[in-house]
């Protein structure tokens, strides 16, 4: 190789956590807390305009891995905030301008009555279903 190296990496790069880092450390918790019976999944693109795009998706897998999107999340590709935030199961969009309005907007949507309500049938549903699999008749 020849020639003069011309890149310059960033010193100070910014430890601010993106939308996806933030939800796919959410995610985990979800199973854990339910044993398995619901997961959280997370869907990135890259869109066109040069977006990024997250949806977070609540799957139940006993249910023949039925999927409900809880929310979606835009932002450009080079910085991560402002950020839009739309809740999927109410239809409402917030902006958000840094990691901690982030993180409460999450969590209001995610302890929101829509998606309890949500919560609570795919895991009643989920048991059921476990429970039918061992019935004999």
């Amino acid at each position: 190789m020849t020639g003069e190296n011309l890149w310059k990496i960033p010193e100070n790069t910014s430890t601010e956590r993106t939308p996806y880092v933030i939800l796919s450390e959410q995610a985990p918790f979800l199973a854990k807390m339910t044993n398995e019976l619901i997961r959280a999944h997370l869907k990135r693109r890259v869109t066109s305009g040069n977006y990024v795009s997250t949806d977070l998706v609540v799957v139940a897998p006993a249910l023949g891995s039925y999927r409900v999107t809880v929310l979606n999340v835009r932002h450009e590709l080079v910085k991560p905030f402002p950020a839009r935030v739309r809740s999927s199961v109410s239809s409402t969009y917030t902006e958000v301008f840094s990691e901690s309005e982030f993180i409460s907007t999450i969590k209001m949507i995610l302890e929101s009555r829509e998606v309890q309500q949500i919560l609570d049938s795919l895991i009643r549903e989920s048991n059921w279903e476990s429970e039918e699999d061992e019935l004999e008749f």
